[in-house]
């Protein structure tokens, strides 16, 4: 669905395991849990971990996060690496806004950095679309999902908010292609 000459979301999409928490035991496929706090210390981060917010917050020491350093002083947006059952009527992506201090454990894939809370608030937006979802679902095969599911979504201007209204004129799109759209996503709750 990309227009000639636009980036691909996928570009802003992290890759599985964005801040290096995934550490195994030497010679083995056994996890290796990082170590964290239920509240803040000294030097810590907020820490994201363990689906969608479902079993925790927690906060851990700045010098454990191997990988995108720079990200955590950003604010970006996390989404989980797993999620819905492959139901393109019902599942439905489910990110929230990383403050800048935050990182999270590989159970989420990182949209961004962003400069400005603004930004990341208009992507969520974009992201709650029918437009951006019925594409998400051309790769999706799996409850998994990894960098390479965002790329038939075409890149915006996100310095304004996208609606599905404003995306169907942009693209051109039949009033075919609209109902079938419309069809399979359901609406947003």
């Amino acid at each position: 669905m990309r227009g000639v000459g636009e980036d691909s979301f996928d570009s802003i999409v992290s890759a599985n395991d964005p801040f290096g928490f995934d550490v195994r035991v030497k010679n083995s496929f056994k996890r290796i849990k990082p170590k964290f706090e239920d509240h803040p210390f000294h030097k810590s981060v907020t820490f994201f971990y363990y689906g969608w917010r479902k079993n925790g917050v927690g906060h851990i020491d700045s010098v454990a996060i191997r990988k995108n350093v720079a990200w955590v002083d950003q604010y970006k947006i996390y989404v989980p690496q797993a999620w819905g059952v492959g139901n393109m009527r019902r599942d439905r992506i489910m990110p929230f806004i990383g403050e800048p201090n935050s990182c999270c454990s590989e159970t989420y894939l990182v949209i961004g950095p962003f400069k400005s809370e603004k930004e990341a608030k208009s992507i969520i937006k974009y992201t709650q679309t029918k437009f951006f979802h019925i594409l998400l679902f051309l790769v999706k095969l799996s409850h998994h999902s990894t960098q390479k599911m965002y790329s038939f979504i075409p890149m915006q201007d996100f310095s304004e908010p996208w609606t599905d209204k404003k995306l169907y004129k942009k693209y051109g799109l039949t009033k075919e292609e609209i109902a079938f759209i419309e069809s399979m996503i359901r609406p947003m709750d």
